[in-house]
């Protein structure tokens, strides 16, 4: 072998090293290179071992995305954690290869519960650090000649039964002795083999087949790439059932935060649902004769952003960091064509949208999510401290800054108000120099009010909730009429479908101001429970946020709560005129497609993370 010159260099794996894992991602100096689902196996030791390669192979110029594909299609060592068969509900894993206490502990972290069948003849090897895999192995079966010394190793803790030999360890009634406490059931957890005489370990049982004292049918041996897959699909860490007919669950569980995330979402875009139906019947008929009309339209947008909840809701959030940086340079490019004359759709003054036919699209809306993404990203990398603002802080305020430009251009303060505190809440949670955040507010704040005050037009509109009094029938107009509904309705409501303000006296009634027509219509327990809908979302959010498993989880769902409870302020304060009207929507109850898809992918997202916390 050629003797390759490669000075010499330290190298740190673990939080804070050059090559780390970072929830199912595994990265190096230059970042993320593999996930482990991509992994032939993904159990504690490959990981390690794939790291350990890229690290190795990185100063001779071996890029580690090419040691990921090269993981990807090599199959792990026969006798080494190898899936060998099923019955009953468990299967069972031969690693007879392990014949020392850290092997076996290595095997056994890839696992949640085992039950351990360990024996064999001892060399002379300590046994005791076996003891410290009792918080994962709830039974150990000992066989053979060493079955005293495992026993020792694990009792009192772990229940041991010591079975004479294969047949006894197979499950039937041991004809030895147990220890006083009782080896609790053992059906539906996985099992793990470490006896070196485990006997047909290139068969798989039938599920249903005999144990023990029956004879054990087995199917005809198949060949090796369809021996493979079943493996593959069999493991843990699989994305796929063990019998390849669909999706394994998702990944964590349904906590409470879960659940009230789910609740909360679910009860506000049913209610915005009804409550479009209700406010458009007038538009509509003006629009097409038909009081249905724009109602279908929204029924469509909520289904697609209903199959784009569950579908982002099932994805590990960590698959979304790949996504970071492409994400950021598409929203930019739509922001520009949206700049373009004669390309961009305008309304109202305004030039935001891009459509095909009767489809259009807010590049904005895909914005909110794509800067939650990239700041979650950035911020979360280990090895980055937040005190190194040259390389976390300061990208970020910079592609803040550009988009804000752009967004200011169509013209667009809502979304820029909405992104700027969005970011600011994420870098503030980060630990970013107070300084440096109350510096740049200040800088765009005053960017802000000079883009509005420099035009008279935007100027008059910004400033009418202060006295729209004073213009009643101009700039005043809106706010009034939408002071007028709320009061109207007031404790219950006229009656949902009864809504005078709907026909044409208030603007935009199933948009922007759809709060209205809900205290109209609802009353003020019908706003009160809007706005319990959304302090649900801002409080589960919080918690999701602090009990998520690692940095970049905790950021993605800051980032995402902070964007739709302070969007929902901004609406239901322009609506009841304590808030200039900026054009933003109400989540989840306005009319609109780019909105309401973009939010229910982005709660989908958020209750991921919920699902993963601790």
């Amino acid at each position: 072998m050629r003797n390759v010159p490669v000075d010499a260099a330290a190298v740190t794996f673990g939080s804070g090293g050059h090559w780390y894992l970072d929830g199912d991602v595994l990265a190096g100096p230059d970042g993320p290179f593999a996930v482990t689902g991509e992994l032939w196996r993904a159990l504690p030791h490959d990981i390690e071992n794939t790291l350990a390669v890229a690290a190795s192979l990185a100063p001779l110029g071996v890029p580690p995305e090419a040691v990921a594909r090269a993981a990807s299609t090599f199959a792990p060592l026969a006798h080494r954690v190898t899936p060998v068969g099923e019955l009953d509900g468990q299967t069972y894993y031969d690693d007879s290869k392990a014949t020392t206490p850290h092997a076996t502990l290595s095997a056994l972290r890839g696992f949640d519960r085992v039950v351990l069948i360990a024996g064999g003849r001892n060399k002379g090897i300590d046994l005791t650090p076996m003891a410290s895999a009792s918080d994962r192995v709830v039974a150990v079966v000992a066989i053979g000649d060493s079955a005293d010394e495992i026993e020792r190793a694990f009792a009192p803790d772990t229940p041991v039964v010591i079975a004479g030999d294969m047949g006894g360890a197979g499950f039937r009634r041991p004809s030895t002795r147990r220890i006083q406490r009782p080896c609790p059931a053992v059906a539906g957890l996985r099992l793990l083999r470490l006896v070196p005489q485990l006997r047909r370990t290139r068969r798989r049982f039938r599920p249903g087949g005999h144990c023990g004292g029956g004879p054990m049918t087995a199917t005809q041996p198949r060949s090796k790439k369809v021996q493979q897959g079943a493996a593959r699909r069999r493991h843990p860490t699989a994305r796929s059932t063990p019998d390849g007919r669909g999706p394994r669950r998702p990944v964590g569980r349904r906590t409470t935060v879960f659940l009230t995330l789910f609740g909360a979402t679910s009860f506000l875009t049913a209610l915005g649902a009804v409550m479009v139906l209700s406010a458009s019947a007038a538009s509509s008929i003006a629009e097409t004769e038909s009081a249905w009309s724009l109602f279908q339209r929204q029924l469509m947008w909520v289904a697609i952003g209903a199959i784009v909840m569950f579908g982002t809701m099932r994805v590990d959030y960590h698959r979304w960091r790949i996504l970071a940086a492409p994400s950021i340079v598409g929203c930019g490019v739509l922001l520009v064509v949206v700049l373009i004359p004669g390309v961009g759709l305008s309304a109202n003054g305004a030039t935001r949208w891009l459509g095909v036919g009767p489809f259009t699209m807010q590049p904005s809306e895909l914005l909110k999510f794509a800067i939650v993404l990239f700041a979650a990203d950035l911020l979360g990398r280990p090895g980055r401290p937040i005190e190194n603002t040259k390389i976390t802080v300061r990208p970020i305020l910079f592609v803040t800054a550009v988009f804000a430009g752009l967004l200011m251009l169509q013209p667009h303060l809502g979304a820029v108000l909405v992104i700027g505190i969005t970011v600011f809440a994420m870098l503030f949670l980060a630990g970013a120099p107070l300084g440096h955040l109350v510096g740049t507010g200040a800088a765009g704040g005053g960017f802000a009010a000079a883009m509005v005050l420099a035009t008279p037009w935007r100027r008059d509109r910004f400033l009418a909730f202060l006295d729209p009094w004073a213009d009643p029938a101009g700039v005043g107009y809106q706010p009034l009429q939408s002071l007028h509904a709320i009061t109207k309705g007031g404790w219950s409501g006229v009656g949902l479908g009864a809504s005078y303000a709907k026909w044409g006296f208030l603007p935009f009634a199933h948009t922007d101001f759809i709060f209205a027509i809900v205290a109209e219509e609802l009353g003020m327990l019908g706003a009160a429970s809007v706005i319990c809908g959304f302090v649900a979302i801002g409080v589960a959010g919080i918690m999701a946020a602090l009990r998520a498993p690692d940095r970049f989880g905790m950021l993605l769902a800051v980032g995402i709560t902070t964007w739709i409870v302070v969007q929902a302020l901004l609406n239901m304060g322009a609506v009841m005129a304590v808030l200039p009207v900026m054009g933003v929507t109400l989540p989840f109850l306005s009319f609109g497609g780019s909105s309401m898809v973009m939010t229910l992918g982005a709660m989908g997202v958020l209750m991921n993370v919920a699902r993963q916390g601790h």
